[in-house]
């Protein structure tokens, strides 16, 4: 599965993935009858939501327009709480199920990594359940920085900022950033995934990193 969004959504995309429902909704509150809300779901999932099997995006569908029919039925603060946590739930399970996430990280030059068509061919590599493929459509090298407060394992990726563009993958307990050259390196790095079922963080990291030079860090955790 794939997923499209803007950086300034990304804070909203991390707890919806990561199932912190009340969070969400806290950040969703920040204007009357939850007008955030409703732009975030027509504007960063409807579009931007990618499957490489029809069953998947057809439920997947089905949840959001019961979504969108909750919140433009009557007054949004009028619809019992229940209800909206109950679908919120639901898609988040549908998202973030996947026990590997990962992150695609923009170069000072590179364009492919913001490339709409890019994530389309990374999703055709992965089922549902074997990666969920992050794309920031607006992220710049100068902007990436402002993701060390929305996903825990950037912290790992800006250790190796002057190693931009990359992947950066993680799941539950591991996680590894891998600086790519070319679109080619990219689709390579998730093919392999894609072919280590059993603990694919450490596979990859076994490949890719006793090859890789060190890194100048320019960031140290406190």
């Amino acid at each position: 599965m794939g997923y499209r969004f803007e950086l300034q959504h990304a804070n909203m995309v991390a707890h919806l993935i990561d199932g912190n429902i009340e969070t969400f909704l806290d950040l969703a509150k920040g204007e009357e009858n939850y007008a955030v809300l409703r732009n975030f779901f027509r504007h960063n999932l409807e579009q931007n939501v990618f499957f490489s099997t029809r069953r998947y995006e057809r439920d997947f569908y089905h949840l959001f327009h019961e979504l969108e029919h909750l919140m433009h039925e009557g007054d949004f603060h009028d619809i019992p709480h229940k209800h909206i946590y109950r679908h919120l739930l639901e898609a988040s399970n549908m998202i973030g199920r996947s026990r590997v996430k990962g992150l695609l990280l923009s170069g000072h030059i590179d364009k492919y990594m913001t490339d709409m068509h890019l994530l389309e061919r990374l999703v055709d590599i992965h089922p549902e359940d074997s990666c969920l493929i992050l794309q920031i459509s607006d992220l710049s090298y100068e902007k990436s920085a402002n993701l060390i407060n929305v996903f825990w394992a950037f912290e790992e990726a800006l250790k190796q900022f002057d190693k931009f563009p990359g992947v950066l993958l993680w799941d539950d307990s591991d996680v590894i950033f891998l600086p790519t050259n070319e679109e080619m390196e990219v689709v390579e790095i998730f093919e392999r995934l894609y072919l280590e079922r059993y603990r694919p963080l450490k596979a990859l990291k076994h490949h890719y990193l006793q090859r890789q030079p060190d890194s100048n860090y320019i960031y140290q955790p406190f």
